[in-house]
């Protein structure tokens, strides 16, 4: 990086830590600009970008941070928060499995991923997250509260029909899919465990069979066919349209760089290229943005249990 761009890159990551987002912005963006293969310029862009509200050109300069560096364990950890805020879970999981994998010994690294899991519905994953940030932070007490917890929403109560060993407090395993109407305290009697082929035995459950599939059908949706096609359709071009932008842009940034930094004196030609790139960054938001459109549509539409083949 050359001495005058290091200067800035420094004035604007401080301006950034005395809360300045906007200050660092405008420094921050001809740095960036001037070196966009620069992951450390990248994250703090992306950081100030974050501050000022744009969060989704901040991602994009995390995301290049992470991809320009991946070892970088800040890096990494700093895209999954972003990713996490903005609800995005599947991706920030990736982000925080990488960052433990890197630092297998940061409890907070392993919290955080557990919380992620958690959030997902992956109960058994995050519990032994969990346990694995116990181990590393022994005595924590707010890791031993959550694990508590944990242990608590796995179990139900059972309460058996006849006088046994067992008492009414005794707990089993609640199934992985509950159906809606299950509850604590379901009293089996002894007539549910002959037809199970348990006998007489106290505390024996008898076996629940798998909740049926229910798929759904276009007349209990209110929605046709052609319409789920056509939404399909508008966001595929919304799609194509995006990214063929960003690819003609790209090119042209590409070529106007190579220009100036042949003509370095060329102050015209020099904005030109910054231009061309705050174009890309704002057409690399819009792609972003489609996208999440079209990772939404998919996301109803399994949802309501639609078939696969109206999307396509």
């Amino acid at each position: 990086m050359p001495l005058p761009a290091i200067g800035d890159f420094e004035k604007g990551r401080a301006l950034l830590e005395r809360g300045d987002a906007q200050g660092a912005l405008r420094v921050l963006t001809p740095v960036a600009q001037a070196e966009p293969e620069n992951p450390a310029v990248a994250y703090s862009y992306g950081k100030a970008l974050w501050a000022a509200g744009s969060r989704d050109r901040a991602i994009l300069q995390l995301e290049r941070a992470a991809r320009l560096d991946p070892q970088n364990t800040p890096y990494r950890v700093e895209l999954g928060n972003a990713l996490a805020a903005l609800r995005r879970t599947r991706e920030a999981i990736r982000e925080y499995e990488a960052a433990v994998s890197l630092d297998p010994g940061n409890a907070d690294n392993v919290t955080a991923l557990a919380t992620l899991y958690a959030r997902a519905g992956d109960s058994a994953e995050s519990r032994a997250l969990l346990q694995r940030a116990a181990a590393l932070n022994p005595g924590n007490a707010e890791l031993e509260r959550r694990l508590a917890e944990a242990d608590s929403g796995q179990t139900m109560s059972y309460t058996p029909s006849a006088p046994s060993a067992v008492s009414a407090s005794s707990t089993v395993n609640a199934p992985s899919a509950p159906s809606a109407s299950s509850s604590s305290g379901i009293v089996y009697t002894n007539d549910d465990l002959r037809r199970a082929g348990g006998g007489r035995t106290p505390g024996a459950v008898p076996p629940q069979p798998p909740p049926p599939v229910v798929r759904a059908s276009t007349q209990q949706l209110g929605e046709e066919e052609g319409h789920w096609r056509d939404r399909a359709a508008d966001r595929r071009e919304e799609l194509r349209s995006a990214r063929q932008r960003v690819a003609e842009l790209q090119s042209r940034v590409q070529d106007l760089r190579h220009q100036a930094d042949r003509s370095l004196a060329d102050d015209d030609l020099q904005r030109e290229a910054a231009k061309a790139q705050d174009d890309l960054d704002s057409a690399q938001e819009r792609l972003a943005k489609a996208q999440r459109r079209m990772e939404e549509l998919q996301d109803e539409a399994r949802r309501k249990g639609l078939p696969a083949d109206w999307l396509r």
